[in-house]
């Protein structure tokens, strides 16, 4: 990662978690977007993870799911590499719920 300043100079981080799915392929990208103070921020790659659909038996919803599975375990992988606060991941897991639903 390349970054504009140096992370402990920052005064907030968020990780930011995407999934996509489609027919053939399960996808989920982290990021993580920090400021240096309330105007200037960067964003900077994490962490993806890709894997091959299903061929049959499976719904374009059900395969939203399994991408939000593969969100979480993204979220549990920088969890545990990182000493980030615990109130970033809650929110993570909040809204990979609501957007199953």
């Amino acid at each position: 990662m390349c970054w504009k300043f140096s992370l402990i100079e920052s005064t907030h981080k968020e990780v930011h978690i995407f999934t996509d799915v489609s027919k053939d392929a399960i996808a989920a990208v982290a990021f993580l977007k920090v400021w240096k103070d309330g105007e200037n921020c960067d964003v900077g790659f994490l962490l993806g993870k890709a894997k091959v659909a299903p061929t049959h038996g499976h719904t374009i919803p059900r395969l939203e799911l399994c991408a939000a599975v593969l969100g979480i375990e993204i979220a549990e992988i920088i969890k545990e590499q990182w000493t980030l606060s615990k109130r970033i991941f809650d929110s993570i897991l909040t809204v990979k719920l609501h957007s199953a639903i």
